[in-house]
């Protein structure tokens, strides 16, 4: 997630999460597909990690992620622009709220962007390639028009604006009582089931493929904290 941090609490049954620290998300095959505004995925298959390609199992070895599984009673607390995978060990609810974190609103004005790229990228693209690239709940997104995109950048770069003048305060978690502080862990990977040669070579989409390499490089938080910055700097 792109901005926000997350505390979850478990209700019932049980869910194992794997959390990665945001300095080692260059270890996850990083991307935007399928689209989701403020998500940012993984191109790891985490459920059959056999179906890695030797390169993805290779720089995922070097991750360190902290693994936990949550109980009835338990409140987990993910920070801001940690990378998680959770699973249900059963039949499981848990619920969860978002705390703000000093950045938000200049984070909102990069998916802002982000949003306006993806936009004119999906224009003209066949529904099935649309509906590869788009989250489902993005549907919508195909009949957004620029203006009002772009209003709805200018309308938060206002607000980054504001918040910078007032030096608006935010209040930081406060942990008291009984709580854990979890420690890295390894990942036991498997050996890829996938031949080099095959993952390297067969390209079934080529446009669908192309698409999601510019797509990636376009909206990359290098490229999009520069275009924030020249966003703000001609506001």
């Amino acid at each position: 997630d792109t901005y926000g941090e997350n505390l979850v609490a478990q209700l019932v049954g049980s869910k194992t999460w794997r959390l990665f620290p945001p300095d080692q998300g260059q270890y996850l095959s990083p991307t935007r597909v399928p689209y989701e505004e403020s998500s940012v995925y993984s191109s790891v298959n985490f459920v059959h990690l056999s179906h890695n390609s030797p390169t993805t199992l290779s720089n995922l070895s070097l991750a360190t992620p902290y693994i936990v599984t949550l109980h009835p009673g338990d409140v987990l607390y993910v920070p801001r622009h940690w990378w998680h995978q959770v699973y249900s060990n059963e039949f499981s609810i848990s619920v969860n709220t978002w705390l703000e974190h000093p950045g938000d609103n200049e984070a909102r004005l990069g998916e802002s962007i982000v949003r306006c790229q993806v936009a004119q990228m999906i224009k003209g693209v066949s529904k099935d390639i649309r509906d590869l690239i788009l989250n489902p709940n993005e549907d919508d997104l195909t009949e957004s028009c620029i203006e009002g995109l772009t209003e709805m950048c200018s309308i938060i770069s206002a607000e980054v604006n504001n918040e910078n003048r007032e030096q608006t305060k935010y209040k930081k978690p406060n942990f008291v009582g009984d709580f854990k502080i979890l420690e890295r862990s390894e990942l036991v990977l498997p050996e890829s089931k996938i031949d080099p040669k095959d993952s390297d070579n067969v390209d079934s989409k080529p446009f669908y493929n192309r698409l999601v390499k510019l797509l990636n490089a376009v909206t990359d938080p290098a490229v999009i904290k520069q275009a924030v910055n020249c966003y703000q700097s001609g506001s």
